[in-house]
């Protein structure tokens, strides 16, 4: 159930020598109270570092924590210990009993904690506020659902909901400059489109990366297309001088290009799709990106950007999967955001470890929470980063499916009574066929024969329920031959990192495949379950040709410039061939490094795959 939230808005500002927070707004009315800065607070940030990095935990040089190491074991005991010096500062005295009162008067004690940081007071912005803990009732704030931490701006603003049909159209930008520390850029992206697998598969989501990290790029790419969620990852900077924060891009050369975040603004802000920007520091960024990417929400917020969630702290790859799974299911699910961003911090701290779930931060400046009014598509099948235009028919809301899902449940359920009520051989075949490891494929409903039917594997070897079905008529088998033939053509035209990645692809389809045909087709009609397995085939093999139309664009014309030059196997590995005179030959244009940070390019010139140096062609 969507829940409604009540609001606290606390503005923090200077007072003095130290600081002031007032509740501002609130069900228990208004409050207000003098605070310091608790000591070493600052200090959890490297802490948290040292932890994404390294699993090793020594504070640097003048940090105590009273006396507390930053140890694996005292870590959890740590945050605790700074979550709660950061409660006991602002709640007490009449702000403790503002903030308990309004629980009380909060319908469903649902109440949304806004932080407001007054311009005056920049250096409270840095401070781990999402881990507010509360000893007496011995939770962080952040943790529940009922009462969310947002970041806002003094003023906050009505924003109207957006109708989005699914699915939620998602563009990738990984920035990682050769000038500046470099990220493991194809790793960052797989992680992120494996997290996303199941809600891509189930046409929930559409994950586009940006072919290159350069701002021109951008701004092309979002006059092509409407996109609702922008997922930046990469480096940031600030210039003390201006006050300004910058995201770093990509020039022609691959190096930086500095790209300020109030331009980032400008070409966001008439975008009236783009609800949500995720700013992301990855495993290999430095420790500034995350103080930094403050600045850049901030900025964006300005710009009448909705929402911004920002890493506070340096997220591991294991953090970064489940946040982007748990949260952009949630989002997909119709869930506000800040409830969604919550049941992504229970999942890191329920399955992961109980220190990285504070990370990601949520910027807001609007007070409508509910960002995306969400619809089914026309016709749901499953997506793969590329999806074809649809139709404009009438839409369903997205709730409607739950109420599809339980009829279909309750229907399977009486199937599935019936079908194991039945216990002759020609009332279920196909179940039949599998008692009996080396029994023949069923081509006739009620008589098992042996048949000349071949599938992309040897019917004689079927095993599973699923196999001897495919392997059960000539339609079935043929469409698993048809599916054969487009994937080995497929992986015959990507370079080997590629042709891992769609094979594990493929692994991960045919698990599923067996579940679905094993839950969905076996207990129908012949002619029921041929049309149930040839459907389940035929979306793959959308996929599948939507993956080599998309590759197929990345590969380009270039001239060898330098000749002879050699055509290795691999970086700096064995010689495939030489090329010995200026010659246009086709690579791939995404490149790989070498431990030296040169780029290499995969092409074909040799008749196999191999790569040769940038700095070769042109």
């Amino acid at each position: 159930m969507v829940k409604t939230y009540q609001n606290m808005d606390i503005l923090l500002l200077k007072k003095g020598n130290s600081f002031q927070a007032r509740i501002t707004n609130s069900p228990a009315g208004q409050a207000h109270c003098d605070f310091d800065i608790p000591d070493n607070t600052d200090a959890i940030a490297a802490c948290i570092g040292s932890y994404t990095k390294s699993r090793s935990f020594e504070l640097p040089q003048g940090f105590s924590l009273n006396g507390s190491a930053c140890s694996s074991d005292t870590l959890p005991d740590t945050l605790k210990k700074i979550g709660s010096a950061l409660f006991d500062v602002i709640f007490k005295d009449s702000m403790q009993e503002c903030l308990e009162r309004s629980l009380y008067l909060s319908k469903n004690n649902d109440l949304r904690i806004r932080l407001q940081f007054s311009n005056d007071a920049p250096e409270l912005v840095p401070l781990p506020w999402e881990y507010f803990y509360n000893k007496e009732e011995e939770r962080f704030l952040a943790l529940s659902t009922k009462t969310p931490i947002i970041r806002c701006p003094e003023l906050m603003h009505d924003t109207h909901t957006v109708s989005v049909q699914l699915p939620l159209q998602i563009l990738v930008i990984i920035s990682s400059p050769k000038d500046l520390a470099l990220l493991d850029v194809e790793t960052e992206w797989k992680n992120l489109t494996s997290s996303l697998q199941a809600l891509i598969d189930d046409n929930l989501v559409v994950i586009k990366r940006l072919a290159t990290s350069s701002i021109r790029s951008l701004q092309h790419e979002l006059q092509r297309k409407q996109y609702h969620v922008i997922h930046y990852i990469g480096h940031s900077d600030f210039d003390a001088n201006s006050n300004n924060a910058f995201l770093m891009f990509e020039d022609k050369e691959s190096n930086s290009a500095k790209l300020e975040a109030e331009s980032f603004g400008k070409l966001l802000r008439d975008e009236k799709s783009i609800r949500l920007v995720i700013l992301n520091s990855c495993e290999g960024s430095k420790a500034s990106d995350t103080i930094f990417f403050s600045g850049v929400a901030l900025s964006l917020l300005k710009k009448k950007i909705p929402a911004v969630i920002a890493m506070q702290f340096e997220i591991s790859d294991s953090a970064a999967i489940i946040f982007s799974s748990d949260f952009y299911t949630a989002l997909a699910n119709g869930l506000p955001i800040e409830e969604s961003l919550t049941e992504a911090r229970k999942a890191i701290d329920i399955r992961l470890n109980p220190i990285e779930w504070g990370t990601p931060t949520l910027y807001m400046r609007s007070s409508n929470s509910n960002l995306f009014t969400l619809t089914l598509p026309d016709k749901p099948s499953p997506k793969l980063i590329e999806p074809e235009k649809k139709s404009k028919n009438k839409t369903m809301l997205f709730t409607v499916s739950l109420g599809i899902l339980a009829l279909i449940i309750t229907l399977s359920m009486f199937a599935l009574k019936d079908f194991f009520i039945a216990e002759k051989e020609d009332e279920n075949p196909i179940l039949y066929a599998a008692k009996d490891p080396v029994a023949p494929p069923v081509v006739a409903a009620g008589r098992s024969v042996i048949a000349p039917i071949t599938a992309g594997f040897d019917c004689t070897k079927a095993r599973t329920l699923s196999e001897k079905a495919v392997c059960s008529s000539s339609s079935t088998a043929n469409i698993d031959k048809d599916l054969n033939t487009v994937y080995a053509r497929v992986v015959s035209k990507l370079p080997p990192p590629l042709v891992k990645e769609v094979d594990e692809q493929e692994q991960d389809w045919l698990v599923s495949r067996d579940h679905y045909i094993e839950q969905n087709c076996i207990l129908s009609s012949r002619a029921k379950r041929e049309t149930c397995i040839i459907a389940y085939y035929q979306a793959r093999i959308v996929i599948l040709k939507r993956i080599e139309r998309r590759e197929s664009t990345k590969f380009t014309k270039v001239t060898v410039i330098d000749p002879p030059s050699n055509i290795r196997l691999e970086p700096n590995g064995d010689v495939s061939c030489k090329i010995r005179t200026k010659k246009q030959i086709e690579v791939y244009n995404i490149s790989i490094m070498d431990d030296s940070h040169s780029k290499w390019f995969w092409t074909k010139a040799c008749g196999s795959w191999a790569v040769i140096h940038g700095s070769q062609i042109r």
